[in-house]
């Protein structure tokens, strides 16, 4: 089994001379929330004021920058500009349409040369209308905006004064207009991931001036999209933020997928939509579902555009182990992605692909591309790494029963389960995994009691290892006894995930983990 490992080099001349200052919680911050970013900002309906009119022109060309048809809403912004050349809304959409080319195709030469643009936008809206309430919005979308692109190329630095300033911002439009919705749907997300942070993390939030309130943030999200303004037009992005939150910070992908659907999402043109759903129905082991949304949206959008999409698409073949379907469209991610994030974990389910059919040279071929292509910024990376650098080779029938479960296929899971004799395990890693799988089978099928008794034979078989069979296995407990209403062990449970030692998905664990404890204490 073969993969094209030859990919375009970024342009040298574009690479910063210097690394910026790493800050550790807003590395976490892109790490965890990089995919819901995507669909972070907007220009909420509101009375029109000079300098910032929402005509029909700026929503027409927002519908086209949210369903990612980047090239028409260029063309729809140009024109704009000439016809209402006063209207400074357009400065706030050129900056969109900057950072949505930013974060679907990871172009480190892009960011270097569009962020150039940043200062001169700002002057601009500093010679508009101060009286309006897009006035401080805009200059806080701006900041906003650059500082999560930077994130994605280790400017944290630099990031974190943006956010700083637009926070603040903010701060100061809410106490102005206290009916502008758009301040409420960014402000309380940076109050979230500002939340979500470690305790030992918290001077540095202190430092610059951002009140963390996980819980706070979500429910005025979520007041937001319950309200009776379900009609302002830009109601629908609010929503795909709450539902990627609900998804990925409070661990409930069901109840997520559930506010899509209620509401008649994905549908229509509407990309963002449809990517937001689909990375929710994987969470929420619907491959079904996944696999349905894809090829709706294959119809009209090309993934080239935005080649996550193919890692995607990948991810939900493997898990059905239609593993040369998988290898094709993880390959061509690899062709059109230009970042270097998910590299090292596209060429390990490449690997995966070839395990899975006793192809014992695809796989350690593929693994010596993961230590030497992308970087391991990301938990699935780091993941994949660790698994490279370990010279061990996965338990085979065990990464079968993972996919299976992962993509929700629980009874063919279980069927190859059962073919699995404990005594073949030979080693450690492989006795906790047999545990572990063996929980989470019990706890998606809903036999809860069992689940329980096999995440507690994991954590005290595994929790001084540095795997992450044991940490997941407390975290899930903790989220059982939440569901219960069991506040104590949930408690519990979220610290025991907490102190676990060092493993490749600590980080997205502890950060799930501490959302969970300010929930129940």
């Amino acid at each position: 089994m073969t993969v094209k490992k030859k990919r375009k080099p970024i342009n040298k001349k574009f690479m910063p001379k210097r690394a910026c200052l790493k800050v550790n919680f807003l590395k976490k911050l892109f790490q965890t929330f990089g995919i819901a970013f995507f669909i972070l900002m907007s220009v909420q309906a509101f009375p029109s004021n000079k300098n910032f009119q929402e005509s029909e022109r700026i929503r027409s060309a927002y519908r086209s920058l949210t369903a990612l048809d980047l090239d028409k809403a260029y063309a729809e912004i140009e024109v704009g500009k000439r016809l209402e050349p006063d209207n400074k809304l357009y400065v706030l959409l050129e900056n969109y349409l900057d950072f949505f080319k930013i974060f679907t195709l990871e172009d480190e030469s892009y960011f270097h040369y569009a962020k150039t643009k940043k200062d001169q936008r700002l002057a601009q809206i500093s010679n508009a209308n101060e009286n309006s309430p897009y006035y401080l919005y805009a200059k806080a979308e701006i900041n906003i905006q650059w500082a999560f692109s930077r994130l994605r190329f280790r400017e944290y630095w630099t990031a974190a004064w943006e956010l700083r300033r637009a926070y603040r911002m903010l701060e100061k439009n809410i106490q102005l207009y206290p009916d502008f919705q758009p301040n409420l749907k960014s402000h309380s997300l940076i109050r979230v991931l500002a939340g979500s942070i470690p305790e030992r993390y918290h001077w540095i939030i202190g430092v610059f001036g951002i009140s963390p309130d996980l819980q706070g943030g979500i429910s005025q999200l979520e007041n937001l999209v319950h309200s009776e303004k379900e009609n302002f037009l830009f109601y629908e992005e609010s929503l795909l933020i709450y539902c990627m939150l609900l998804a990925v910070i409070e661990v409930r992908p069901v109840d997520a997928l559930k506010v899509l659907t209620d509401k008649n999402y994905p549908s229509g043109n509407r990309t963002l939509t449809y990517f937001t759903s689909i990375h929710i129905a994987v969470l929420n082991r619907k491959n079904q579902k996944a696999t349905q949304w894809i090829n709706e949206l294959k119809e009209y959008y090309d993934f080239d555009n935005f080649p996550y999409l193919h890692y995607l698409d990948g991810l939900h073949e493997l898990q059905k182990l239609n593993t040369a379907a998988s290898v094709k469209k993880f390959n061509r991610f690899l062709e059109t992605h230009k970042g270097r994030n998910q590299l090292k974990s596209a060429y390990q389910k490449i690997a995966w692909s070839a395990w899975v059919d006793s192809d014992t040279s695809g796989y350690l071929s593929n693994m010596e591309l993961v230590k030497s292509e992308g970087h391991s910024d990301t938990d699935s990376d780091i993941q994949a790494l660790s698994e490279a650098t370990s010279g061990m080779f996965p338990h085979q029938q065990l990464l079968k029963v993972r996919l299976l479960t992962d993509g929700g296929y629980l009874k063919e899971a279980l069927e190859v389960f059962e073919n699995i004799f404990p005594q073949s395990l030979r080693s450690k890693k492989d006795r906790i995994e047999f545990n572990y799988r063996k929980a989470r089978i019990f706890h998606f099928a809903g036999n809860i009691p069992f689940a329980k008794r096999y995440y507690e034979i994991t954590i005290n078989k595994g929790m001084d290892e540095e795997i992450y069979f044991a940490p997941n296995a407390a975290l899930q407990l903790g989220l059982i006894y939440e569901k219960e209403n069991d506040f104590k062990n949930a408690a519990f449970y979220f610290s025991l995930c907490l102190e676990s030692p060092d493993h490749e998905y600590k980080k997205g664990l502890d950060q799930r983990a501490k959302a969970g404890l300010q929930r129940v204490k």
